[in-house]
């Protein structure tokens, strides 16, 4: 019967996006793993989820990130602790650390902005369970 095949169909479709989704969890770069912790911190610890985020209409999530590449320039001259001139918030909140540490809050900024901007998964296929009911 028809149902038999579809529901054969649903169950090819769900076992290769396993197969799929084992295949990209077998293996992350090392700097992928500390940007999502920190990525991970920023929401948890510092309260910086996608509410908080979509206060943010004009690029400043990019704008920060931006402002630690920067700063970690072997030529820049704002060396003072200073904020490069597009960072997007009140001076106050400019804290660089380490080489190491704004590389990796820099690549925590890109990942809140494309969490904001990348459309959600598609939902699962709807259960045939029913469906010729």
């Amino acid at each position: 019967p028809d149902w038999i095949t579809r529901i054969r169909t649903h169950i090819h479709l769900i076992e290769l996006r396993n197969a799929e989704l084992e295949a990209a969890q077998r293996w992350v770069s090392p700097a992928a793993k500390l940007i999502n912790q920190e990525r991970e911190r920023q929401i948890t610890v510092e309260g910086y989820g996608d509410q908080h985020d979509s206060q943010y209409h004009n690029y400043e999530l990019l704008k920060a990130a931006v402002a630690y590449l920067i700063y970690q320039m072997p030529d820049h001259r704002e060396r003072e602790n200073a904020s490069p001139n597009i960072w997007p918030w009140a001076e106050k909140w400019w804290k660089p650390k380490s080489r190491e540490r704004d590389l990796i809050r820099a690549g925590a900024l890109i990942a809140a902005h494309l969490d904001r901007s990348l459309d959600p998964l598609p939902p699962p296929p709807a259960s045939p369970v029913g469906a010729g009911e």
